[in-house]
């Protein structure tokens, strides 16, 4: 594989992101609502057995290109190109491989998604959620032990950020995207720091490229980036979608407003089913407010 940089750094004022994180810390918080409560749901297993499923191999990353982006906070991701995921994205599509899904966390610790914590929900200064958050624990507590992230596919690691050691103020999540065989993109956000448990066994960041099965451990629930609760924020994005996105003057004005919080692509409400797919079907036993769904478009 060639390796090049593409280094995009951006400068903000020092007032302006203070205001940003210290807005973002007191929204983080889940909100408790009247009509939310903690349900008890089956455990879910995989489809299809893992040994009839046609396999992921290497040679589907062969010849593409890997960047270095840096963004405004100085979190360093290192993933693939445009074109090498345009290229990714079609190799996948055509192995005819049917991928399987299951929950991010450990169903057995019965997690949940607030109403609070929903794609389309509000975050500081107006700006929109982009994902989900799932909790281990109510309210975000810390769990009493380390809880296992999985991947929710099958898939190939097409990006990874990691949470330096030194981060006093907890701007750098630890983050992994995962590429499936249905070409589109899943994103697992904050992900826990060796430090979070003494003693406790700790699962280090895949490495670009590498080949994922749905189940397999991806790191733990962590707090890792701008917020003080734990829980994985999971998002889904679509590489159509995202080209939209970047043509549209709506997400063109959210971008230059919001900046890294806005950034095109190709987020996705992972809880619908009509644009998320299968995933959505495992996502949606998770929620525990039954009410009107948020819609995202209308709160922009």
């Amino acid at each position: 594989m060639k390796i090049s940089n593409s280094k995009n750094i951006f400068i903000r004022k020092i007032s302006t992101a203070t205001k940003v994180l210290m807005s973002s810390f007191l929204l983080s918080l889940p909100t408790p609502l009247a009509k939310d409560t903690f349900t008890k749901t089956p455990q879910i297993t995989e489809i299809i057995p893992r040994h009839i499923v046609p396999k992921l191999n290497k040679s589907l990353t062969k010849g593409l290109k890997i960047v270095e982006n840096i963004n405004i906070r100085g979190g360093v991701t290192h993933c693939y190109n445009d074109s090498s995921m345009l290229v990714l994205q079609k190799r996948l599509l055509n192995t005819g491989i049917k991928g399987q899904y299951t929950c991010p966390i450990d169903t057995a610790i019965k997690p949940y998604i607030p109403s609070t914590g929903q794609f389309g929900s509000i975050r500081p200064a107006g700006r929109t959620h982009l994902g989900i958050d799932i909790y281990p624990r109510l309210y975000g507590r810390k769990p009493k032990k380390p809880v296992a992230v999985v991947s929710a596919t099958d898939g190939i690691v097409v990006s990874v950020k990691k949470s330096p050691q030194n981060d006093p103020n907890n701007l750098i999540a630890n983050n992994i995207k995962i590429m499936a065989p249905d070409g589109k993109i899943y994103s697992y956000d904050h992900l826990g720091r060796r430090e979070d448990y003494k003693g406790a066994k700790y699962t280090e960041l895949k490495e670009i490229g590498s080949i994922i099965h749905a189940g397999d451990t991806l790191g733990t629930v962590g707090h890792t980036g701008e917020t003080a609760v734990w829980h994985l924020h999971f998002s889904v994005e679509d590489l159509n979608i995202k080209k939209e996105q970047e043509h549209s003057k709506l997400w063109k004005d959210l971008h230059k407003r919001y900046s890294v919080y806005a950034t095109p692509r190709g987020q996705i409400d992972p809880l619908d089913k009509e644009k998320a797919g299968t995933i959505a079907d495992f996502l949606n036993l998770y929620r525990i407010d039954k009410g009107e769904k948020v819609s995202y478009y209308a709160s922009l």
